[in-house]
Order: structure tokens, then sequence, then C-alpha cells
């Protein structure tokens, strides 16, 4: 018989699997955990926090259109701030 999952670990893999529904698979990997930092959302500063939530809000809006474009949107939003801060 398996090993239950650590409920902390099943947390954190759970928020891994909505950004990935969300950003896409990445496939350029940066560390050791085969993670970009910007995946892992006990390494995102608040700036990406908040423009995460802010994806998650509108997703449960409903589908349309120009929601699909506000989300677009908000993740290139998001991936900028990424980047400048994976820069410093």
């Amino acid at each position: 018989m398996g090993k239950a999952l650590n409920p902390q670990f099943a947390q954190v893999l759970s928020a891994h699997l909505r950004i990935f529904s969300v950003m896409g698979w990445r496939l350029i990997l940066t560390n050791m955990e085969g993670f970009l930092r910007r995946q892992q959302l006990d390494k995102c500063t608040p700036a990406e926090l908040a423009i995460y939530k802010a994806m998650e809000e509108v997703e449960k809006i409903g589908a349309d259109v120009r929601l699909t474009d506000a989300i677009n949107k908000l993740n290139e939003a998001r991936n900028l701030v990424a980047d400048f801060v994976d820069e410093q």
C-alpha cells in the first residue's frame, strides 16, 4: 500500500498545477527542482502573486474572448515582472 502525500507537498503541487494551467508548460529549467523561480509560489514576489490572484479572479467570471484576452495580458504583465526580478 502506498504512502499518503505530505499535505504541504500536495498543496504546493496543486498550486503549481494551477499555475501551469494558466501559463502553459515552460520547458526552460533553471534550478535543481526543475521549475523556474516564477513557477514556485513560495519564491514569487508580492507583485507576481497579486497578478496571479487577479488572473484567478478573472477566470472565475466565466468564459468569453474578452476575458481570455485579459488573462493573456495579465500573464504577459506577470512575465515582465518575473523577467525583471530574475535579472536582479
